[in-house]
């Protein structure tokens, strides 16, 4: 019986790490992900450079897609976790911050909110 227990207390612990290690794993992807967004609507300063990022987020767009996936079909953390994690959220939080950011910028030009209206590149502010 004793054995049992060490072994089940062994197969929890690696649930929990591996779990872990799946949420970490998506928050920085997500962060790099939103990092990337955010550079490539940096380069947006007039309608031909919409054009030209609009072209690299879609071809970036399956893959962002991809980590949007995995990020819902975790779910949400436990508090806990979130606590375990708050380094690689922090991160994600700055660059969220930064493309909401770029968002906003990009909206203030002269057609960016026409040309924003028609990407799906995530969260957005308005």
């Amino acid at each position: 019986m004793r054995n049992g227990w060490a072994l089940l207390t062994v197969c929890l612990i690696a649930t929990g790490c591996s779990r872990e290690g799946a949420y970490r794993t998506v928050a920085r992807d997500q962060a790099a992900a939103f990092q990337e967004m955010a550079d490539i609507l940096k380069t947006v300063q007039d309608e031909p450079a919409m054009e030209e990022a609009r072209t690299s987020l879609k071809r970036r767009q399956a893959g962002f897609a991809d980590i949007s996936a995995r990020a819902k079909s975790l779910g949400q953390p436990s508090p806990e976790m979130l606590e375990q994690l708050s380094e690689e959220y922090g991160k994600l939080k700055l660059a969220l911050t930064r493309l909401q950011a770029e968002i906003r910028r990009v909206r203030a030009l002269p057609g960016g909110a026409a040309f924003l209206e028609n990407l799906e590149i995530g969260p957005t502010t308005r």
